[in-house]
């Protein structure tokens, strides 16, 4: 595995020719039922015990911090003959955003 990928199908983009609407009451009350981010911690730590499929390929979800950040991924991978190897991608922690705007 060289990389990490996520689904860009969940990213959705406003109309540019669209102005903003004034918020209803049902957007109000899905803003007040967001959480609010509170772990801001600098490291997150996660000890899978991860095993390939038949064609040597893993896959797996690891929850980070609440910071929107870039994260560095160090994977480390050892056979049970002793062969190793690691990889160290990047990866983005994004979380929903959900803003208002009240008319002027």
């Amino acid at each position: 595995m060289d990389s990490l990928s996520f689904d860009e199908s969940e990213i959705k983009k406003a109309p540019a020719d669209q102005p903003g609407k004034p918020p209803t009451d049902q957007t109000k009350s899905a803003a007040a039922a967001q959480p609010l981010r509170s772990d801001f911690r600098e490291t997150a730590f996660f000890l899978p015990d991860l095993r390939l499929d038949e064609k040597g390929e893993v896959a797996f979800e690891f929850e980070v911090p609440d910071s929107l950040t870039e994260w560095q991924l160090w994977a480390l991978a050892l056979t049970d003959d002793l062969r190793g190897g690691t990889l160290e991608p990047t990866t983005l922690g994004a979380a929903p955003v959900s803003a208002f705007s009240f008319g002027m």
